[in-house]
């Protein structure tokens, strides 16, 4: 009886001592499997859902869906008429815009920066920027941080001033797309009512 239970003291103890080293083993595991999982999602929420809205890289023809007014094609897109434009379709709401291009002069005159406007689904003017002005034919990069659009839009590259033309290459616009709402609700107005809010739209 004394050897039965020596033995099963000991087979206690070697269970005991087996069930730790797995369960030391499982969490180790698990916490590497929590790691993966979590850079996992970081990395596709940082990669999977950056959008190119435009990246253009040829310039021989204008993209489909834009609109052209006396720009011309070739090398570069040539903005060398004073108020020649062009402008992208229409996009939905994106946040974290960024738009990057690459301008330089064309012909002779006086030196001109080339403007860039964001409109509205109705075509009004929401903002604005003017990128770095070129002083010769060698092209100078800029970058337009729009940030967060929460209406549908569209970008509109135009020449406002005669003189030297313009040269654009490389137009480049990123975002991320939006969140949207099925049921989106404008609140207008808002007055508080007998201990409750009554909304007027």
């Amino acid at each position: 009886d004394n050897n039965l239970n020596h033995i099963d003291m000991k087979q206690s103890t070697f269970f005991f001592f087996l069930s730790n080293k797995i369960s030391k083993v499982l969490q180790r595991y698990t916490k590497g499997i929590r790691f993966l999982l979590v850079m996992f999602l970081t990395l596709t929420a940082s990669t999977v859902w950056a959008d190119n809205l435009f990246n253009v890289t040829s310039y021989n023809s204008i993209p489909t869906g834009w609109t052209n007014n006396n720009v011309s094609t070739g090398s570069y897109f040539n903005f060398n008429t004073n108020g020649c434009y062009l402008t992208t379709p229409l996009y939905d709401p994106h946040t974290a815009l960024k738009l990057t291009c690459n301008v330089a002069t064309y012909g002779s005159g006086t030196n001109h920066a080339l403007t860039i406007q964001l409109l509205d689904e109705s075509g009004t003017v929401k903002l604005t920027h003017t990128t770095k002005q070129p002083t010769s034919s060698s092209y100078v990069s800029d970058t337009w941080d729009i940030g967060d659009i929460n209406y549908k839009f569209k970008i509109k590259f135009y020449l406002a001033t005669a003189g030297k033309g313009v040269r654009l290459q490389v137009p480049k616009l990123v975002g991320t797309p939006a969140p949207s709402c099925a049921n989106q609700v404008t609140i207008t107005k808002a007055s508080a009512t007998g201990g409750s809010f009554k909304v007027h739209q």
